[in-house]
């Protein structure tokens, strides 16, 4: 039988501040769980995780747990366990390249992984090399501008307000803001403990359109890409608090295809990718991509729910060729992985 094991970079133990950030941990285990369980009830294959000995997880049947008490003792198990089992799948965020870096290890190593190049997931996490990309591929994304010197009293901003910013390496929101004014600048600004908090920063128009998004499935040997349905995304104020799948939107042809774009044009991409679009129907542009997930993201708490089969065995087995069938519920997601059936 064989064996896999998934690491998911919040819940690891790699984590190294001394207080754990809330809503990425609950993202993060409600991604890890729902990804072990669907891996187990195969009945095919043995499933291993690392836990930070602070967060709780839910037991499931079969999951070797092992608990680790250090950030150190972390990324000793994980070089341990990527070379004992079959395969690897890695959830991290982009913080620090923190993905980049682990799938890279892996490819070093020669060790299987189910995931994207680190080439790929490099292009994708850096989100200035990814306007850069899109520029160069005319994919339609928002104009992007590098803020070179954050900390000067009367800095001069590249576009009028309101814009956006944001860390050129992020996950989520984190350290990400709509600035409308001089004095909310400052209090963004104010935010930052030291002067190397997640630079650099990079700024973009404010855009207030629709959030959805797409996801794809690439088979490991990326032979076969499957498309779900859309979904719309749910924000309270900047901080994403789920979804709902599907999202019927004369918009979706259209957004496909420019994601379709993204995967021609950027081969190493595989498993599990998320595309992340803003529609703004009353312009000339109506489909903005804002930025490409080459990993699990919490989306798969939704689509996992009107599957009739397991998307985890897609990302694993390149012999799945049968279409995946979807069911005619349409479900509202959390992050803490709480479902709402709204049809």
């Amino acid at each position: 039988m064989k064996s896999f094991f998934v690491s998911e970079f919040l819940c690891s133990g790699a984590w190294p501040e001394e207080v754990l950030p809330e809503s990425l941990i609950t993202e993060g285990r409600s991604m890890l769980e729902s990804l072990c369980e669907d891996l187990l009830q195969s009945g095919e294959y043995n499933v291993c995780t690392t836990r930070d000995q602070r967060v709780s997880l839910t037991t499931l049947p079969g999951l070797e747990v092992i608990d680790v008490a250090s950030p150190k003792q972390e990324w000793e198990m994980f070089q341990k366990l990527a070379r004992h089992h079959d395969g690897t799948i890695v959830i991290a965020p982009e913080l620090d390249e923190i993905l980049c870096d682990r799938i890279g290890w892996l490819d070093q190593n020669g060790l299987n992984r189910f995931m994207s190049s680190a080439k790929a997931v490099r292009i994708c996490a850096d989100k200035w090399l990814f306007y850069e990309f899109g520029l160069q591929h005319e994919i339609p994304t928002p104009q992007t501008y590098q803020l070179q010197d954050y900390s000067a009293e009367d800095i001069e901003f590249p576009l009028p307000f309101p814009f956006v910013i944001k860390p050129q390496f992020g996950a989520g929101t984190t350290m990400t803001a709509v600035i409308d004014c001089k004095e909310s600048w400052s209090k963004f600004s104010s935010r930052r403990t030291t002067e190397n908090d997640f630079p650099p920063y990079l700024l973009q128009p404010y855009l207030p359109g629709k959030p959805v998004s797409l996801v794809c499935l690439i088979s490991p040997g990326g032979k076969r890409i499957e498309w779900c349905p859309m979904a719309e995304q749910l924000f309270e104020g900047l901080e994403y608090q789920g979804g709902i799948i599907p999202c019927d939107n004369e918009f979706a042809l259209q957004a496909r295809s420019i994601a379709e774009r993204v995967v021609e044009k950027l081969p190493g991409l595989r498993g599990y990718i998320g595309f992340d679009f803003l529609l703004l129907p009353e312009t000339n542009e109506p489909v903005w991509l804002l930025e490409v997930n080459p990993r699990l993201t919490t989306s798969y708490l939704g689509y996992r729910a009107i599957a009739k089969e397991s998307l985890a065995l897609r990302l694993i087995d390149s012999n799945r060729n049968n279409p995946i069938v979807w069911s005619s519920k349409k479900v509202q997601f959390d992050t803490r992985g709480k479902l709402m059936l709204l049809r």
